[in-house]
């Protein structure tokens, strides 16, 4: 694993372990009041056409990741995203990416997943209307949402990469 990468999902791991232990966002950070943040996701379009589901499994969370393949910051964090699907696996976490490439063809979207060996289920916004009810202002950026569909986390997989910032490791 690469050490840089160790660094880079602190603050996401965080907020998983918050709220896979139960605990409290605010003792980490103060949550938004979004509400019921689940009810403004619309279930997103797999790339067999059929709809995911993004609702929690009681006590777990599903983290939503809104990406792009012609991102070299999205490719840049996939290593990072793939050791966070591996040390918290479904069914307790949903890992959904959601590709917002309008042009993105399913084709690509697959060859795209095999080369960066993306772990997460995949879905298609090529319209931005599911990145826009959420609220999305960059890509990539993750939303965290807890088992009651509350959102706990929105923002960017690390710090390594922000617009004129390129660190050479996420602190």
């Amino acid at each position: 694993m690469d050490p840089r990468s160790i660094f880079g999902r602190r603050r996401l791991v965080a907020f998983l372990i918050l709220i896979l232990s139960g605990a409290r966002a605010s003792a980490f950070e103060e949550p938004r009041d979004r509400g019921d943040f689940l009810s403004r996701v619309e279930r997103p379009w797999a790339l067999d056409g059929t709809r995911l589901d993004p609702t929690p499994v009681p006590g777990g969370a599903t983290v939503l990741i809104l990406y792009s393949t012609e991102c070299p910051i999205a490719n840049a964090v996939i290593p990072s995203i793939n050791a966070l699907c591996k040390a918290y696996p479904p069914p307790r976490v949903k890992w959904i990416a959601v590709c917002t490439d309008p042009d993105a063809t399913v084709p690509d979207l697959e060859t795209h997943a095999r080369e960066y060996e993306l772990r997460t289920a995949l879905a298609v916004d090529p319209r931005g209307r599911l990145a826009r009810r959420i609220g999305a202002t960059a890509t990539p950026e993750a939303f965290v949402i807890d088992g009651e569909g509350k959102l706990r986390y929105q923002g960017r997989i690390d710090d390594q990469f922000a617009p004129g910032v390129h660190r050479d490791k996420a602190t």
